[in-house]
């Protein structure tokens, strides 16, 4: 308690010694109502005088609940290097006083701060810390509020899933709770989950809550809402391909954040206008729209990332027109806007795909440099390297056909092969059964007693139509145990017979009797790899396959693929 008391006194020290001096007659308002007229206030000057009021009669009530608010309201008001300030002191006194409202509101404000600063992953980590605290106290209310800015960080990632989820569960908050909350915090709701059905190609839902809010904004004559859930209606229409509602939708949206000024929505709104008159064949419209959102961007030096590719169609567009200048001054922007989204560790977590990379771009900077510099000079370097790399393409092109010749000459091979293989294998092997001539040959050549060759064939047979090779466990000291001979005789006549080792005969017996599998049996095609070698005995797929390459020369997956095809 010591401690808290010598932390009250010197910030009641600190707050006289700073503060202007306050109108009697606002120390006699209430607390509600001085927070009434700090959110009201019209004048920053004004607005300080409320704020002071409330911490002075805080700290003269000596109410702890109230002297946090009253410094939390005055922190809002500073310079950014005193305002964290403000911040840590109100940190330092909670972890004397425990409150359901603090510390949650300052590290959401905290985390505000850094995202103002485009610092995301620190912004995100005081969200998530404002979400725990929250929890602790089971503040419904100030997690439902910590939820929301976490959202609004996941927007600007390629999270989309995990951005619609904490959407998803905000709005069924809010819902639930409808009576607590004003319209405009339904609207923004529903516009949240919109958007993030949006950014996870979700139409039908974006649809669904886009026409829900849209009919209410209307009803309670909410504005700005309104153009945000018709920046909303624009994105999906754009996503449906209808591009005439979507220019309908969006030209709205453009004029008023242009006209209020919110350069984040409209260089959105103005990126989904682009791109739908692109398709309208307004090429012109569409590109001026475009160089609007590099204004914005030049002054802002922030864009959402999925705005990225309107630099992109402005380089292609200077191409086109052969403005190297323009192009050069695009593929710098385009760089610039590339490092700050990278340099955000918040988007590294789901990196971006993009179509130009850094280096990509620098390249083609590099390219556009020289041709500006010598418009009329051939960098011989450059041709003999373009020649060099066209070459080793069309080398690669060729093998990459001759290789798929082959291979489907193969495929075509294993076929035909295929149907007439096992007749013809019995068919061989009856024959040398019979004739007394081979079977002195085998006997002569192996040293094997002509009655135990001809018996191991007969095991064999039995073996190969039972199937017994799609045992797992099969190997030849068993098999020998189990024709009633010894494993040396049995390895003598496959080697000789069969011109295979013992593990071959028994691999390629199970190639053969796959290969027919997948073509009459529809069910193995749809196993994979792996459960394909399990299921005709091989104890990996590495092994089916290397098995399957070295006797058909395709492999298993090539196989499967033209079985399907054909």
């Amino acid at each position: 308690m010591n401690k808290i008391r010598l932390l009250f006194f010197f910030l009641i020290i600190v707050t006289f010694c700073n503060a202007q001096k306050v109108p009697d007659s606002l120390l006699q308002r209430s607390y509600d109502k001085l927070f009434d007229l700090y959110n009201s206030g019209d004048k920053l000057e004004n607005t300080y005088n409320y704020a002071q009021a409330y911490l002075r009669k805080a700290l003269g009530d000596r109410d702890t609940t109230k002297i946090l608010t009253g410094y939390y309201l005055n922190a809002l008001l500073c310079k950014e290097k005193k305002r964290l300030q403000y911040y840590d002191s109100i940190l330092d006194l909670t972890k004397y006083y425990q409150d359901e409202t603090y510390p949650t509101a300052i590290y959401i404000s905290q985390g505000d701060f850094y995202y103002r600063k485009k610092d995301f992953n620190t912004a995100l980590d005081y969200y998530l810390k404002a979400k725990s605290t929250a929890e602790k106290t089971d503040n419904k209310f100030l997690i439902y509020n910590s939820n929301c800015f976490i959202g609004k960080v996941r927007d600007r990632t390629k999270d989309s899933i995990a951005a619609l989820n904490i959407h998803r569960e905000n709005f069924v908050f809010v819902k639930n709770n409808i009576s607590k909350f004003p319209s405009a915090i339904h609207l923004q709701a529903l516009y949240a989950l919109a958007n993030a059905y949006n950014n996870t190609q979700v139409l039908d839902s974006a649809l669904y809550y886009n026409k829900i809010g849209l009919e209410l904004a209307r009803k309670t004559n909410s504005t700005n809402e309104l153009h945000l859930l018709l920046l909303n209606d624009g994105t999906t229409q754009y996503y449906l391909k209808n591009y005439g509602s979507a220019i309908q939708s969006l030209s709205k949206a453009r004029d008023y954040f242009k006209k209020i000024n919110n350069k984040s929505n409209l260089s959105e709104s103005l990126y989904f206008l682009g791109k739908s008159q692109m398709n309208v064949n307004e090429k012109e419209e569409a590109i001026n729209n475009f160089k609007i959102i590099d204004t914005i961007f030049q002054k802002t030096n922030d864009l959402l990332p999925r705005l990225r590719d309107s630099y992109e169609l402005l380089i292609n567009y200077s191409k086109e027109t052969k403005n190297l200048n323009q192009q050069l001054y695009f593929l710098n922007n385009l760089i610039k806007l590339d490092s700050i989204i990278t340099t955000n560790e918040s988007y590294l977590t789901n990196k971006l795909i993009k179509k130009y990379d850094i280096p990509k771009i620098v390249a083609e900077k590099e390219a556009v440099i020289n041709e500006l510099e010598s418009k009329n000079t051939i960098n011989k370097k450059i041709i003999l390297l373009i020649v060099f790399v066209l070459m080793v393409v069309s080398i690669l092109l060729y093998l990459q056909s001759v290789k798929k010749k082959k291979y489907k000459e193969r495929f075509e091979a294993i076929i035909e092969q295929s149907k007439i293989n096992i007749q013809k294998q019995k068919v061989v092997e009856q024959d040398q059964k019979n004739d007394p001539k081979i079977n002195e040959k085998v006997k002569k050549t192996i040293n094997v007693p002509e009655d135990i060759v001809n018996e191991i064939f007969k095991c064999l047979d039995k073996f190969e139509a039972e199937k017994g090779y799609l045992n797992t466990n099969v190997n030849i000291q068993e098999l020998a145990k189990n024709f009633k001979t010894n494993a040396n005789y049995l390895s003598k006549v496959i080697n000789h017979y069969k011109k295979q080792n013992f593990t071959t005969y028994i691999n390629y017996l199970r190639i053969d009797y796959v290969i027919d599998e997948l073509q009459t049996n529809k069910t193995y095609r749809k196993f994979t790899i792996r459960a394909l070698a399990r299921e005709i005995g091989f104890k990996s797929s590495e092994s089916f396959s290397k098995s399957f390459y070295k006797k058909t020369g395709i492999k298993p997956s090539y196989f499967i693929e033209n079985i399907e095809k054909s």
